[in-house]
């Protein structure tokens, strides 16, 4: 029988006789590494021109071809193929999950105009430098056309200038009337994007206040009533194990919850 040594390739011829019952390995004279004790098959004849080749597979790990893709365990080193798949899968997945949440974050990050430092896109200020936060409203499509139409009669009428201009006065000051009254009372804050109302809310409710963690807020919702805010956080439970909460709070004008709702 011949074997060889799947490291220097150095080739045995041993009898088949005196090998002991049970032995699996036997150690190479020239690189010292185990060898398995499978016999070499015979060279094949050599196939006519012309003849596609026979395909075979490496191992990822230590590099040794096979030539039957049904096997699932190198004879080399024994590492399984499925098992690495199944972990470059994994891999692929974390890295695609990786890129969409950084995705999102950027989405809700903008840089501040001052100290160009990272804030929320929903801070009223910068929590580093105390800049406030102006962002560019775009105007709709109405919007627009009417600016345009406004320019063409400045130009064609000059009368239509008088009246453009009454226009836009009652409604600034109608919309400094709605501003004015309808301050917000609830709102997130420009350090966490926490709302205190919720806090002080859980904090007095949960069976240990000093347990509560808040994970996650979501944007201020301003209603016909109220306001609405999700609040997600972990905090203990009567048992003493830590448990994660979902929650949307509603609230009205004066910041007080009025319900609780699981998300």
């Amino acid at each position: 029988m011949i074997i060889e040594c799947s490291t220097c390739h150095k080739k045995y011829t041993i009898d088949e006789n005196k090998i002991p019952v049970g032995a699996k390995q036997a150690k190479c004279k020239a690189c010292g590494k185990n060898i398995l004790l499978n016999p070499v098959p015979a060279s094949p004849s050599p196939k006519p021109k012309g003849a596609p080749a026979t395909p075979t597979k490496t191992c990822p790990k230590c590099g040794h071809q096979r030539n039957d893709p049904k096997q699932n365990e190198c004879p080399s080193c024994g590492v399984l193929f499925n098992k690495i798949k199944e972990i470059s899968r994994r891999r692929k997945e974390e890295e695609i999950r990786r890129k969409r949440f950084q995705e999102q974050r950027q989405e809700n990050i903008i840089n501040c105009s001052a100290c160009k430092k990272e804030i929320s896109k929903n801070a009223k200020s910068c929590p580093h430098c105390g800049e406030p936060i102006k962002i560019k409203k775009e105007l709709s499509k109405e919007e627009k056309d009417m600016q345009k139409f406004g320019c063409g009669c400045l130009l064609l009428i000059p009368s239509c200038f008088f009246i453009f201009l009454v226009y836009a006065m009652v409604t600034g000051t109608t919309s400094t009337t709605q501003s004015s009254t309808s301050s917000k009372t609830v709102s997130n804050s420009a350090w966490d994007g926490s709302v205190y109302q919720v806090e002080r809310y859980l904090k007095r409710y949960l069976k240990e206040p000093d347990s509560f963690q808040a994970i996650e807020w979501s944007p201020v919702q301003e209603t016909d009533t109220g306001y609405i805010v999700r609040c997600k956080y972990r905090a203990k439970n009567s048992f003493g194990g830590y448990v994660i909460e979902n929650q949307i709070f509603t609230l009205n004008r004066n910041g007080n919850v009025l319900s609780v709702i699981e998300f």
